[in-house]
């Protein structure tokens, strides 16, 4: 759930919170990172700027960037584990030092490559409004 803050032709900005939702989806980093996220959704019900919405992401999109964000560190941690293994002894390390030391590097880099992959995607999510949120159902959920 989120409020619109700005309307444009077709579109709205709509600013989410970071609720249990969020946590749950892993669209963005957002659910990680418990931050507000802005994001452009499809306006076909014609919410306009204050109104509480509902929006909807394609499962899709949800799935992929889910994959990114867990199994994308994982597989950078575990390649650069097996690199560094392998390159250890050109360096003069011992193989298991190598190998732990370029998988921590490669999985502290996924995660720096992932926020500015969400950084420059800020805007490529689709979604769009599903329904608005009605002032009683706000009320009872302590929203």
């Amino acid at each position: 759930m989120g409020h619109v803050v700005r309307v444009r032709e077709g579109s709205a900005e709509v600013v989410m919170g970071a609720h249990l939702e969020c946590k749950r989806c892993g669209a963005c980093m957002a659910g990680i990172e418990e931050k507000q996220r802005t994001l452009e959704a499809t306006n076909g019900i014609g919410a306009t700027v204050g109104q509480k919405v509902e929006i909807e992401i394609e499962p899709t999109q949800a799935v992929g960037a889910a994959f990114l964000i867990f199994i994308l560190p994982l597989i950078a941690a575990l390649l650069g584990g097996w690199a560094g293994y392998r390159l250890a002894g050109y360096t003069g390390l011992r193989a298991d030092a190598g190998g732990i030391g370029l998988g921590v590097i490669a999985f502290i880099a996924a995660f720096a490559l992932l926020r500015h992959i969400d950084r420059l995607r800020s805007g490529a999510l689709i979604a769009r409004i599903v329904k608005l949120v009605p002032e009683e159902d706000l009320l009872e959920r302590g929203d």
